[in-house]
């Protein structure tokens, strides 16, 4: 178990203990902390809040994941933002509660866990659920649109072009058509209208991409930029 709140740490032993065929073999406040002895303690199941100073919940869910892929975790917290909430699951985590109301329903959602299910909170599931859905009109036509997804899971005009068997410079120009068609100038600028304007349909992995972009993708901006200029 891993939170920065001792006192909600007391609280889910006290309601996890009693639990048939559950043993709680340690408890943290910091991620990097669990990390570190993470060989040792073996555990099946993390449960833990993504708010963690050194290492991050999501960035200490996907080194857990990469390593011990058989470790289940079970994100419990008080964030509901869209950002954070698919960051986490797109990091790994198999299901998301909220500390508000999930402590009566927590020994069940263990269970269902040990099943191989996924609880989620119900609003947190909406989420999810919504960043499937699209909006209902697009400036953007549908080569455009398959233009932009690819755009947000990472990839460059090159690699867009091959993707979908286009000229590189047919590709360039679709991205500078969106660009125009969505009043933006960079590409972290047209994610941003993408999802607030809902105008593809997002997985959760591509979502969590898209957030990725909005807030470290500068360097990914200047690669795009450089490319449409000079023509790299």
């Amino acid at each position: 178990m891993i939170d920065r709140d001792e006192n909600f740490l007391g609280i889910l032993r006290y309601v996890v203990a009693p639990i048939d065929k559950i043993i709680i073999v340690n408890q943290y406040t910091e991620c990097a902390d669990a990390l570190k002895n993470i060989e040792r303690d073996q555990p099946d199941i993390i449960m833990m809040d993504v708010d963690s100073e050194i290492l991050s919940g999501p960035d200490f869910i996907v080194k857990v994941k990469r390593k011990f892929p058989r470790i289940d975790v079970l994100v419990i917290s008080e964030y509901t933002d869209d950002a954070t909430v698919l960051n986490t699951i797109g990091s790994g985590a198999a299901g998301f509660l909220l500390k508000q109301n999930c402590l009566p329903h927590l020994p069940e959602s263990i269970n269902s866990l040990m099943q191989g299910g996924s609880p989620l909170d119900p609003f947190i599931a909406r989420v999810i659920i919504n960043a499937h859905h699209t909006g209902e009109s697009t400036p953007l036509s549908n080569q455009e649109t398959a233009v932009l997804k690819l755009m947000m899971k990472g990839l460059t005009y090159r690699m867009i072009a091959t993707e979908l068997g286009i000229a590189k410079d047919t590709s360039k120009t679709h991205i500078r058509n969106i660009y125009k068609k969505l009043e933006v100038n960079t590409r972290a600028q047209a994610v941003s209208r993408a999802i607030s304007d809902k105008l593809v349909p997002l997985s959760v992995a591509s979502k969590v991409t898209c957030f990725f972009y909005a807030v470290m993708g500068m360097a990914a901006e200047d690669v795009m930029c450089l490319s449409l200029m000079t023509g790299v």
